[in-house]
This record gives C-alpha cells, sequence and structure tokens, in this order.
C-alpha cells in the first residue's frame, strides 16, 4: 500500500491527522476546525482532498455525517505508529551509567 503524502498537495500532515481523529471519534464541521486550528474555508479543502483520498466519505444512512473509512483508518494508525516509533527513548540509568 502506497503511503499517501498530503503535504505533496499544499496540505499539512499534521492537520490531516488530526482530522482523521476528530472525525473517527464523530466531531462535528465546527468541533473539526477548533481541533485542527484551521478555518472553515481551510477545512473545506481539506475534507474534499480527504475525500478525493478515500480516507474520508458521508454517512450512507442520512448523507451529511461525515465517516472515516477503513483506508482512512489504516492510514491513521499507520502514523500513528510511525510517530510513536520516532519518540526518543531513552535507555534506563543505573549501573553502568557514566553520567
Amino acid at each position: 500500500m502506497k503511503v499517501e503524502n498530503y503535504g505533496e498537495r499544499g496540505l499539512d500532515n499534521g492537520i490531516v491527522l488530526k482530522l482523521l481523529s476528530a472525525i473517527n471519534t464523530g466531531s462535528e464541521k465546527k468541533q473539526l476546525e477548533s481541533a485542527a486550528g484551521i478555518s472553515s474555508k481551510q477545512l473545506s479543502r481539506y475534507l474534499q482532498e480527504l475525500i478525493k483520498g478515500g480516507l474520508v466519505g458521508y454517512d450512507a444512512s442520512d448523507g451529511t455525517t461525515l465517516k472515516i473509512t477503513e483506508k482512512g483508518s489504516r492510514f491513521l494508525i499507520s502514523y500513528e505508529r510511525v510517530a510513536a516509533s520516532q519518540t526518543k527513548h531513552e535507555p534506563p540509568k543505573g549501573l553502568f551509567d557514566l553520567e
């Protein structure tokens, strides 16, 4: 599976992740703006790209509620794993600590 880089489209990958997380928890559009720290115009652009990329869609039951797709869930999990693995881990201090 090819991992999308939304930075190539002029979008901030951090905002994409914040939006996916917020949509995954059932946030409304105003809450999405707040969670990502963007304007409604920016939100529209991000949502358009996320829908076009197949990461987000509308709930079939009402056609207005945003839902994260299976592809979006996999994308979110993959990026969370990468972020978790990039956190700096300090070795335990103890007997062999030279400082």
